[in-house]
């Protein structure tokens, strides 16, 4: 069994967190996704970065899904890379509560990751779950089961976009000994 939510401060240097928010701030933003029906808020999202090149095959990414990774005693890990991205909210652009995961039936089949990315955050506020809202934070993961309805919230400064790197309904076998284990 699992925990179904939780989030680490920590992981990254006040540099490392303030080099990926400078690199990711100049990706390729595309406007309209949205997360799970048409009717959904419209937000932004990024898949490729200012050259062109998939984030997914981005050494930053790579990095710190390595860390976290680490952290969490990931024995395997698995995730499309349509599926990992980052999502972009605007100024009073709330996303709409949604699950990231068809596998309703096996609670523990998929884990959904987000990395905190904006390095100046101020007016930006965070991640809502039916178990509460986790504040934004540079560099602060948070990892939860992807049938967890959730929500990314908006900034409340006109001129930010709070970024958030996302893997989005991982396939995820934990070490015995991870802090997810219950």
């Amino acid at each position: 069994m699992r925990k179904q939510i939780d989030y680490v401060d920590g992981l990254f240097t006040d540099e490392f967190i303030q080099e990926v928010a400078t690199k990711y701030h100049t990706n390729l933003f595309e406007y309209g996704n949205v997360s799970n029906n048409p009717n959904d808020a419209i937000f932004w999202s990024s898949r490729r970065l200012n050259d062109n090149s998939p984030i997914a095959d981005c050494w930053h990414q790579k990095k710190i899904l390595d860390v976290i990774s680490d952290y969490y005693k990931f024995k395997t890990f698995k995730v499309d890379n349509q599926n990992i991205y980052i999502n972009g909210q605007t100024y009073e652009l709330d996303g709409s509560m949604h699950i990231d995961s068809g596998h309703r039936t096996d609670p523990d089949a998929h884990m959904t990751i987000l990395y905190m990315v904006n390095w100046q955050h101020e007016g930006i506020q965070g991640f809502e779950t039916n178990m509460g809202i986790v504040p934004f934070e540079p560099g602060r993961v948070v990892i939860f089961n992807s049938i967890m309805s959730h929500r990314g919230l908006s900034t409340e400064s006109v001129n930010n976009l709070r970024m958030t790197l996302t893997w989005k309904s991982c396939e995820i076998v934990l070490d015995k000994t991870s802090p997810l284990v219950l």
